[in-house]
């Protein structure tokens, strides 16, 4: 029974650094994202101009 609480801590561990990693990952997708939008932005103006 004593192994039973260490598992779960390592399990929550485990899935708060994966969040977590998730997290990082998913603001690094949403300023890329960001960036290739400005980029079209400036790619627009230039066209229009």
């Amino acid at each position: 029974m004593d192994d039973l609480p260490t598992s779960s801590i390592i399990i929550i561990i485990n899935n708060y650094n994966l969040y977590q990693h998730n997290d990082l990952s998913s603001q690094y997708f949403h300023f890329h994202k960001e960036s290739k939008h400005r980029l079209f932005i400036c790619w627009l103006v230039l066209c229009l101009l």
